[in-house]
């Protein structure tokens, strides 16, 4: 597991920081704003970009198949055409 997360913390870092459309939207706002008015939002940016890919990166899709499958199984003939997808 440690050697997984390493792993991970390896591939994350340059995908947080590399140019892309948060980064230049941020250079932006950097030059019309201010860098201290812009901080938080590039945090919060880079924040939520390291959670969802760790959240990947660690199996939270297996889960949530593993969830959905329950779910199918609750489905019956009577609640299929209301609140089951096909």
């Amino acid at each position: 597991m440690l050697q997984t997360t390493a792993a991970l913390i390896v591939f994350l870092f340059p995908l947080a920081y590399s140019p892309g459309p948060g980064n230049l939207v941020f250079a932006a706002s950097i030059a019309r704003f201010g860098f201290a008015a812009t901080v938080p939002a590039n945090a919060g940016y880079h924040l939520a970009t390291w959670i969802v890919t760790a959240a990947i990166g660690l199996g939270f899709v297996s889960a949530l198949d593993q969830a959905m499958a329950t779910l199918d199984l609750a489905c019956t003939p009577a609640t299929r055409r209301s609140a089951c997808a096909d």
